[in-house]
């Protein structure tokens, strides 16, 4: 965990630039919708307030949001539950 955290600093010379959404979408592959029922959860990082109206994620935070994922190979199989 360590090293991960060193590694994004790292990434950036140890700034953490703030993302607006559309680069967000790029990062994360997900939907306006889906982050905010993400945030709702706790589970995704919530945006920061730059301006009135204006909203940014920091790009440290979702890189580590990103790295905490479970590859799909690694993910348990479905159960199907017949009716």
């Amino acid at each position: 965990m360590v090293e991960q955290q060193r590694s994004l600093r790292d990434d950036n010379g140890g700034r953490d630039r703030l993302l607006p959404w559309p680069m967000v979408k790029d990062l994360t592959g997900l939907s306006r919708t889906t982050a905010w029922r993400l945030q709702r959860t706790g589970v995704f990082p919530q945006p920061v307030a730059v301006s009135p109206g204006r909203v940014c994620w920091r790009e440290q935070e979702l890189k580590g949001w990103t790295l905490s994922r479970v590859p799909r190979a690694q993910m348990p199989e479905r159960v199907k539950i017949s009716k």
